[in-house]
């Protein structure tokens, strides 16, 4: 009964704060609140909420094409995942895990794959993370002249 209260305790506390603690995998929606889209850009940030799509993802997504936007989240594990659309050109997005820089991608593809792992950590030291995104190179045209790219967000894991 002591176990179960104090689990009660912590739910209530960090529902209170609006931080995500999981001993599972949890998916988080890109709508959700919790995440915080922002950028260095004067213009501030251009994401945008892009519904889904018969001749796309069949999932809603964040999308920004603007260089300098950036997503970031706080969460308490051992672990993250980001999915996205991975989309026809060339997008660089650097991933920082707690204020260091971890990983550089370039998430261009031939062709839109939605559902796409575009930055994956896992052995983290069980305590409270902050993961952020940054799209730094929006190129919005592939070889052919066509094509978008840029950060798609459709869930964190």
């Amino acid at each position: 009964m002591c176990g179960q209260k104090a689990i009660g305790l912590v739910l209530a506390v960090v529902s209170i704060l609006g931080g995500v603690i999981a001993s599972q995998t949890i998916v988080v929606e890109a709508q959700d609140e919790r995440i915080r889209y922002d950028s260095i850009a004067i213009t501030g940030p251009a994401w945008e909420l892009v519904p889904p799509s018969n001749d796309g993802c069949d999932t809603p997504q964040m999308l920004t094409k603007q260089e300098g936007d950036y997503m970031s989240f706080t969460f308490t594990g051992t672990g993250i995942s980001v999915v996205g659309a991975a989309s026809v050109g060339q997008s660089v997005i650097d991933f920082y895990v707690d204020g260091i820089l971890n990983k550089t991608v370039d998430q261009g593809r031939p062709e839109l794959r939605c559902g796409d792992v575009l930055f994956e950590l896992s052995d983290l030291p069980e305590y409270e993370h902050t993961i952020v995104g940054m799209l730094w190179v929006a190129d919005i045209t592939d070889d052919t002249g066509e094509g978008e790219s840029g950060f798609s967000l459709q869930r964190l894991e």
